[in-house]
């Protein structure tokens, strides 16, 4: 899909790479592992729920808050987030001693909500959604003058989100194609636009969950579509919506978008952790999830690398999958 003119974004292989030289301090250079599908073709995980905070989002948040003024980060930061983003801002803020706010949805997993409070945040639980708790963080911003930290909607965010991609072709030369989740789209604008500066011809393949699959509706109808998200075990990517940019990212860069179901989902969750001894959340787990409910074909020239984003699974959802599916 090329409907959007390149020379207009302003993330490219560049910008990632000034990113990946700024957060290198911050941020650990994740590894990788194969394992094998039940067919037996091998699959590439990237494992970022081994990164600090256990995601990928400390990539982002870091490159956001060191190119802050001194006067921007007396007044502290804030953001809203319902999980994930909340812990990378949280860290990011502790390690460059920076006040932090954040606003999450009352239904933010319990397990996410007491890590982000351990990195030092103050946090305020919000009721309703993402949308409402992103509300109250712009509330702060208007009232008090912190600078808001967006979860995927900001190219110093996308830029340092795409640092996987640069990790990811220097460990698995062979690489011809990148699995990731969407959640808002920062991530894998971040990862399509710096892995296709380097491989022209990499494939890069999105995957939503049919609960909440924003960018999946805009990408489709090639212009932003609100939707009506639904609960799911990928809590990190529910989202309502999707934000121009990110939806332009994906219009140049990403070849293909999928949707899993609850049940693709949890299978995948269950196969990471028995298959490759890995903890991963549900948004974690949606790239091994197309690939085991057939979405996308499981042999491709070069290797397959799936972007594994994130560990921060409730126990006792992990045990119910367990349960359920054993």
């Amino acid at each position: 899909m090329d409907v959007v003119d390149k020379s207009a974004l302003n993330v490219d292989l560049k910008t990632v790479q000034d990113a990946e030289k700024r957060i290198r301090p911050y941020v650990r250079k994740t590894p990788v592992m194969q394992i094998d599908l039940p067919g037996g073709e091998p699959v590439i995980l990237k494992l970022e729920n081994l990164q600090n905070t256990n995601a990928f989002k400390i990539r982002g948040a870091s490159n956001f808050l060191l190119q802050m003024t001194d006067e921007q980060k007396k007044n502290g930061v804030t953001t809203g987030s319902s999980g994930n983003h909340a812990q990378g801002v949280a860290l990011a803020a502790k390690l460059l001693e920076i006040k932090c706010i954040v606003c999450m949805p009352e239904i933010a997993p319990k397990a996410k909500v007491e890590a982000t409070r351990a990195h030092g945040a103050e946090v305020e639980l919000i009721p309703g959604l993402y949308t409402q708790a992103c509300d109250t963080a712009h509330r702060h911003e208007r009232e008090e003058g912190m600078i808001y930290v967006p979860a995927f909607d900001d190219e110093k965010i996308i830029a340092g989100q795409g640092t996987i991609a640069l990790e990811i072709l220097d460990q698995v030369p062979e690489c011809g194609r990148i699995i990731t989740a969407i959640g808002g789209g920062g991530m894998i604008s971040g990862i399509a636009a710096a892995a296709r500066g380097l491989r022209p011809d990499i494939q890069i393949i999105g995957v939503e969950a049919e609960n909440a699959a924003c960018m999946y509706a805009s990408w489709k109808a090639k212009k932003l579509v609100a939707i009506d998200p639904k609960a799911s075990v990928a809590d990190g990517t529910v989202s309502d919506i999707v934000s121009p940019r990110t939806l332009e990212y994906c219009e140049a860069y990403v070849d293909e978008i999928v949707t899993v179901n609850e049940e693709e989902v949890k299978k995948a969750v269950l196969y990471n952790l028995e298959h490759g001894r890995i903890v991963a959340e549900g948004a974690g787990s949606l790239p091994l999830a197309a690939l085991l409910a057939g979405k996308v074909p499981a042999s491709v020239k070069g290797d397959t690398v799936c972007v594994v984003s994130g560990g921060n699974i409730d126990s006792k959802l992990l045990a119910q999958i367990i349960e359920e599916l054993r």
